[in-house]
This record gives structure tokens, sequence and C-alpha cells, in this order.
């Protein structure tokens, strides 16, 4: 399990601050006119940059991917690359985090933020711009991807090389489909989530504190416990009830409107909601289907942590990376709860059309 490395920040990361403006601003030690200044222009830019959106969104979503890689399981290190002092013969970018797979295999990531809804426009990097990173990855001899988040395509992230691109003279591009098709996030232990719908909630009454509805107006209902259900199954088991919950809270099936059920008394006894894919072949066709993927679930509960409505209300979490991820044992054999854990490998001899269609066919022995 992957934790933080304990650190300090209060007392060296402003005493470093101060030495970095400090050689651009030739502040002394000691001097109260040079503090203060320094905490004036700290303030300005707090300020600053609390206003930038386009700041805040991508930093956010930085330091998003460094908890998924973290909390998916399969990193042996997760590290913050671009941070502390450089000198460098030759003209580079430093990536924003080094990784250790759990092979031992090393690659840089530069995480980007993409707000684009056109599944055909292109998501353009510059040479300019990728060469000063290609190179910092040549000169350690690790190579860089670049993980992307589409925001407007239910947050899907997705992560490949350059190579994986379509390069033009002065840039690179791809686009929402193109990133999808070569996909490399099953490296870092992102998966795809399947199961037996539907997924159903009952809330349970007291009966004791449940009145009838007059006159067709408003009546009360205390919820004495819960149950849920896979494919009309009760699942009574308790790692499979968590695993459940955490697919109705962030999957991707949709909801139905709330079923409640009245005794002859016109009390309500269970109120139950239906959680279900909207397009039924894929179940069908496999005996299942994908309620979502793993770092997109993930995603959606780390905005809930640190959005109000719109607004963000934080950069980070407190919570620990593993506090994020769904926590599946690796020798899980489902009783009541089937799952399918599907890795999607990327298409490395993709073709993008202009007529796209995905759909999947999963031959297997056993859930």
């Amino acid at each position: 399990m992957m934790k933080r490395l304990a650190r300090n920040p209060e007392k060296f990361e402003p005493f470093e601050l101060y030495t970095t403006l400090g050689r651009i601003h030739n502040y002394q030690l000691g001097n109260p006119a040079h503090n203060k200044a320094f905490l004036e222009r700290i303030d300005a830019s707090l300020k600053t940059s609390q206003s930038d959106q386009q700041l805040i969104h991508g930093k956010r979503m930085e330091i998003l991917f460094g908890l998924m890689a973290a909390g998916f399981g399969v990193c042996k290190l997760v590290k913050v690359e671009d941070s502390g002092e450089i000198f460098s013969a030759e003209e580079v970018a430093v990536p924003d985090y080094l990784l250790i797979l759990g092979d031992g295999t090393k690659i840089f990531v530069e995480v980007k933020n993409c707000n684009i809804k056109d599944i055909h426009k292109p998501y353009i990097l510059k040479k300019t711009y990728t060469s000063k990173l290609e190179k910092y990855a040549e000169l350690h001899g690790i190579p860089v991807y670049y993980a992307i988040h589409y925001r407007n395509m239910n947050n899907k992230w997705t992560l490949q090389p350059l190579t994986s691109f379509v390069e033009k003279e002065d840039h690179y591009s791809t686009t929402i489909i193109r990133s999808l098709a070569t996909n490399e996030m099953h490296l870092i232990g992102d998966v795809y989530i399947g199961t037996k719908p539907p997924l159903a909630l009952e809330l349970i009454a007291d009966m004791n504190e449940s009145t009838a509805a007059q006159n067709n107006s408003e009546g009360y209902f205390s919820p004495k416990e819960y149950k849920i259900y896979c494919s009309g199954n009760e699942i009574n088991d308790e790692t499979e009830r968590k695993i459940a919950n955490y697919l109705m809270m962030y999957g991707d099936w949709s909801e139905s409107e709330p079923e409640a059920i009245v005794d002859e008394d016109g009390k309500m006894q269970s109120i139950s909601i239906t959680l279900s894919p909207e397009i039924p072949e894929n179940f069908e066709r496999n005996g299942f289907d994908f309620i979502g993927v793993l770092s997109t679930m993930i995603t959606k509960e780390f905005n809930i942590q640190t959005t109000q409505g719109k607004k963000v209300t934080a950069m980070d979490t407190n919570l620990e990376p593993h506090d994020f991820s769904l926590k599946i044992p690796s020798d899980y054999k489902g009783g009541s709860l089937p799952l399918w854990r599907i890795s999607m490998l990327p298409n490395l001899d993709y073709k993008e059309s202009s007529d796209e269609r995905f759909y999947y066919e999963i031959k297997t022995d056993g859930e």
C-alpha cells in the first residue's frame, strides 16, 4: 500500500522559496524590509493564481494523476519530478512525474488537462514544448508519456508517448478517439470494471417512524437499514457491499427514478433506486456490461472532495492514495457481485477514420 512520505513543508519550502526569490530580488536574510517585500510578493502571486482558472484546473488534475498512479497499486514509486533546482547544458523541460512501474520500468509523465468536446477536433502539442521534454527524457534514458484528462468526455484519462500522436511540421496532434484507441493507462493499473446489471439500492423504512402521505401530499420516511442487489440477488458480504456501493456512487450507469413501496395503510416500506446501462446489447451479448473505468471513478470522487458545485475549493486532499481507489482484493471471487476487470491494450496500428464505432466482445471462461 503506497503512502505519502512524511515531509515538513512549513519548515523547508517557505525558506527555499525565499532563497530562490532572494537570488532574483537580492533579499538578505534577517532584513525586515526584505521579509516584508517577500510576503507581499507571495500574497500578490497567490491572489493572481487563485483567479487563474486554467492554472487551477490544470494543477488539480496534475495532483490527481499522482494520487491515481499511487492508488492503483501497480507502481512502486510515484515522484513529483518538476520541483527543485536544476542545472542543464541542454535546453530541457522537466516532466511532472517519475513513475517506477511494477516490473521496475521507469517512465516520465507529463499531465495535460483538455476541454475539447468534439471527438474529431485535434489536441495539439507544439514541438517547441515537446522537444524540451523529450530531451530531458533522453538525457535520463527514460521515455516520457503524456497523460491527458478529457474533462468533457466524462473525465476520461489516456496515456501515450509521442509515437502515438500524429506528427506534423511544427506540432504533434491527437484526437479523443485516437487517444482512447492508443491509450496505455493499463501500464499504471487502470482497468475497466464490469458486472451484471442492474445494481439496486433499497432503503428499508423504520415503520415506527414512517407516516402515510395525506391527500397525496407529504409523508415521512426514516431509513432503518439498506440492501444492495446485483442482477436481482441481494449482496450480503460486507466487502462486496462496499464495492457495489462505490460502483453505484461513481459508475456510469443511469439511475432510475426512486420507486416507493407502501403498505395497505399508505406507509412507505421502502424506496428503491436502480442503476442500469443505457444500452442493453452489451449485457445481452457478453453476460455483463462495463459500469466504468477506475480512473474516471477516482476522478469523480476527487472532484466531490475538492469542489462545491462548480467552484474549486481545494487543490488536494489529506486522504491517502489508497483511499481514492476501489479496493478489490487480488483474490476476489464474486459471490453475489461478479466482477470483470479488463485491462485495455493499445492499438498501436490505429488508423483514424471519419466514422468511428466502439464496441467490445469479451470472451471469458468464468466470472
